[in-house]
C-alpha cells in the first residue's frame, strides 16, 4: 500500500510538473506572437513619411493623438507611446500626453533599449524593423517594442533626428496576461521575476535573441 501510494505521488508529481512545463513552453510562444506583432505594429508606424514630418518636424499633436498617440493606445491596445530622440518629443498615456520632456525622465532600462534598437546593424531602407523586449516601467513589467523612425523615399527627413524612434508598450500584467490566461485555459498563471530566458525575435526577420529584461542584465522566468 505504502509503494503503491508512493508511485501515485509520484505520478501526481510527474503529472502536475508536465501540464506546468506545458503551460509555460504555451506561453511563451503565445508572448512570441504577441511581441512579434507588436513589433510589426511600432515598424509600420515609424516607417512613414507623415510621422517623421508631423511628430519630428512639425510637433503636430492633433496628427499625433489620431496616428501613433490616443489612436495607437486604443487600436493596439497599448499601455503607452512614445516619440523618442534628442528628446522626449511625445509620450501617450492613458491619461494624459506629454509634450518635449528632456531624454532622462525616462527610466533607464527603456534608455537602454532605445540604444540597443540604434546600435542594430544597419537593414534595407525599404525594410521595417523593431526591437522587442521586456522593460520594467512604474514597477510593472512591459512588453516593448522599439523602431527607427525611417523615411519610405528619399531619406528627406534623415537629418531630422536620426537618434528618433517610436515605442509601443503593453503590461504584462494588465494588457497580455488576461488575454493569455484565456487563451491557455489557465486563470492563475503568472509571471515571475527569476532567472532564466524566453525567446523571442526582432520583428520582420532580424536575428533571434533572448527576451532580455533591459537595464537589470536579469532575464524573466516563469
Amino acid at each position: 500500500l505504502v509503494m503503491t501510494l508512493g508511485q501515485l505521488w509520484l505520478a501526481a508529481q510527474v503529472q502536475d510538473q508536465t501540464a506546468a512545463d506545458a503551460s509555460v513552453s504555451q506561453f511563451r510562444g503565445l508572448l512570441d506572437l504577441k511581441s512579434r506583432a507588436l513589433g510589426a505594429s511600432v515598424s509600420d508606424s515609424a516607417y512613414w513619411d507623415d510621422a517623421i514630418d508631423a511628430v519630428l518636424v512639425r510637433r503636430d499633436l492633433a496628427w499625433w493623438q489620431e496616428n501613433s498617440g490616443a489612436y495607437a493606445l486604443t487600436t493596439f491596445d497599448l499601455s503607452q507611446s512614445l516619440a523618442v530622440g534628442k528628446r522626449v518629443y511625445l509620450w501617450a498615456l492613458p491619461d494624459e500626453t506629454r509634450e518635449d520632456l528632456p531624454r532622462n525622465v525616462l527610466p533607464p532600462a527603456l534608455r537602454a533599449m532605445i540604444d540597443a534598437t540604434l546600435a542594430l546593424p544597419s537593414q534595407p531602407a525599404d525594410q521595417p524593423f523593431a526591437l522587442t523586449g521586456l522593460v520594467e516601467l512604474d514597477g510593472a513589467i512591459h512588453l516593448v517594442a522599439i523602431s527607427p523612425y525611417r523615411d519610405e523615399t528619399d531619406n528627406a527627413f534623415a537629418a531630422v533626428d536620426p537618434t528618433a524612434v517610436l515605442i509601443f508598450t503593453q503590461s504584462i500584467e494588465q494588457k497580455l496576461l488576461p488575454q493569455l490566461r484565456e487563451i491557455m485555459g489557465v486563470p492563475g498563471f503568472a509571471l515571475h521575476d527569476t532567472a532564466a530566458a524566453l525567446s523571442t525575435a526582432t520583428s520582420r526577420g532580424v536575428a533571434r535573441q533572448p527576451l532580455t529584461l533591459f537595464g537589470t542584465g536579469r532575464e524573466p522566468v516563469l
